[in-house]
């Protein structure tokens, strides 16, 4: 009896222990940067210009690639993982549609410095899409949040009003990932970033345009299928038939919902 009261306490303490280290480590388990050296050439198939912007306590490092005859810009948040040098290649599908292309990396990733909170990312995406918004102020702006980014692209949609919205692979809230990738601890006491995406969905007024795949391994496809009761009548909700976390612009589906959605003024 007392070995099994031992026992009892060794792994409570065990689980405390455990439990504080996720909520201290948290940014370590969601943001997954790849740092980059302030002379790294990025090399893509399209000219840009290399931006670095400068806040109140970090340096943000952005890319504009501009379109000659622009019919407007694609305000780009991407995902957890990586850096611009390998998510900046999505501009092609843009600037092949006629749209400028602008982008940056969260602090910490690629080029930009300080660190990443979650109040630094709201604030970060504001700021940068102002700052995107004075490079064609005459142009429309089109709001893409792709995986962790559709969260904060939800967010900034509600303050800034972008002419459209489009989430890929987007999911229900921060808190229902973590729940499903860590069930055994208090996800909604010690989680700083819940990002509840279905809580801002309602609240945007410009057309949004949802796509996910039915076999994503990261984010499940029921995420996304749960916000589509949070649509207005007039959106879109686009089911990729086998498509996995990374390879949903390779389908054809993918390219004609983007070209309806992009082209249609009523959406």
């Amino acid at each position: 009896m007392k070995l099994l009261i031992l026992l009892l306490i060794f792994l409570a303490v065990l689980y405390l222990v455990a439990t504080i280290a996720v909520w201290y480590f948290q940014e370590k388990f969601i943001f997954l940067p790849e740092k980059l050296s302030r002379t790294f050439e990025f090399k893509f198939k399209h000219p840009y210009k290399e931006l670095f912007i400068t806040t109140k306590d970090a340096v943000l490092n952005a890319l504009y690639f501009q379109h000659p005859s622009s019919k407007g810009i694609i305000f780009y948040l991407h995902g957890n993982a990586g850096s611009m040098r390998t998510w900046a290649e999505i501009s092609d599908i843009f600037l092949s549609r006629g749209y400028s292309f602008f982008i940056f990396d969260y602090r910490g990733y690629g080029k930009s410095t300080g660190k990443i909170s979650k109040k630094d990312i709201y604030r970060d995406s504001s700021l940068m899409y102002e700052y995107a918004s004075r490079l064609e102020p005459e142009k429309k702006m089109i709001i893409y949040g792709r995986s962790l980014g559709s969260g904060f692209a939800a967010k900034l949609s509600i303050r800034k009003r972008p002419e459209k919205l489009i989430l890929e692979t987007p999911y229900y809230s921060m808190q229902e990932m973590a729940r499903l990738q860590m069930p055994f601890f208090p996800i909604k006491l010690i989680l700083r970033y819940k990002i509840p995406t279905y809580k801002w969905l309602p609240k945007i007024q410009c057309p949004i345009l949802i796509i996910h795949g039915t076999e994503d391994e990261l984010i499940p496809y029921e995420q996304a299928f749960k916000l589509k009761q949070f649509l207005k009548k007039t959106d879109c909700f686009v089911t990729i038939k086998k498509g996995m976390h990374g390879n949903i612009s390779t389908y054809s589906m993918y390219h004609n919902s983007l070209d309806e959605f992009l082209t249609n003024e009523t959406t």
